[in-house]
This record gives C-alpha cells, structure tokens and sequence, in this order.
C-alpha cells in the first residue's frame, strides 16, 4: 500500500451504548486537546492494540514457564 494511501473504518455506536453519548464525549474532548476525533479513535485504537499485545505476551511467557 502507497504511503499516501489511507484505510477506513466505520465505527457504528451500537443503541445500548448511546446513552453513554460517546460522540458528544469525543467531540468535547478533540476541542480541547486541539484535534480531531479521528486522531482520538486512532490514538484509542493503537493503546488498546497495545495493551492486549503485553496481555498476551505476559500469559504465552506465564505458559513457557510453566513448562519448564
């Protein structure tokens, strides 16, 4: 893929959640960190991808120890 080029991603608020007004919450936040929501969402996205690679890392590491 050219460097350029960008990938999209729809994101729906399911109706059990909008109580919750995610958008409205990403909106307030964006205007005040100066950005866009989409930076947000991607930002969000990145740390989660993140956090569950070192969760797995840790229990594969907790497996391999077990082994032994």
């Amino acid at each position: 893929m050219p460097e350029n080029e960008t990938r999209r991603l729809s994101v729906y608020i399911p109706l059990s959640k909008r109580h919750l007004k995610p958008i409205e919450r990403m909106k307030k936040l964006a205007r005040k960190r100066k950005c866009s929501i989409n930076d947000l969402v991607v930002d969000a996205i990145i740390e989660y991808i993140k956090r569950e690679e070192r969760k797995r890392a840790r229990k594969t590491t907790a497996r391999k120890k077990a082994r032994k």
